[in-house]
């Protein structure tokens, strides 16, 4: 009886895990298209033909 109760305990702790694994995924997925989708609409502050004008500071 203890080695069923071992197996439903480890196969439980795998679903969960994987579970966790595919949701961070998801989250993580969704957090890079917001920052791409808010970053299109954000004016850069300095132009790419004009780089000595712009510090490193400014993208702060």
């Amino acid at each position: 009886m203890g080695y069923l109760w071992r197996v439903r305990l480890s196969s439980f702790l795998a679903g969960g895990a994987s579970a966790s694994a595919a949701g961070s995924f998801l989250l993580y997925k969704d957090h890079l298209l917001a920052r791409a989708a808010i970053a299109r609409q954000v004016t850069p502050r300095c132009t790419p033909t004009l780089p000595f004008f712009c510090s490193d500071f400014s993208r702060w």
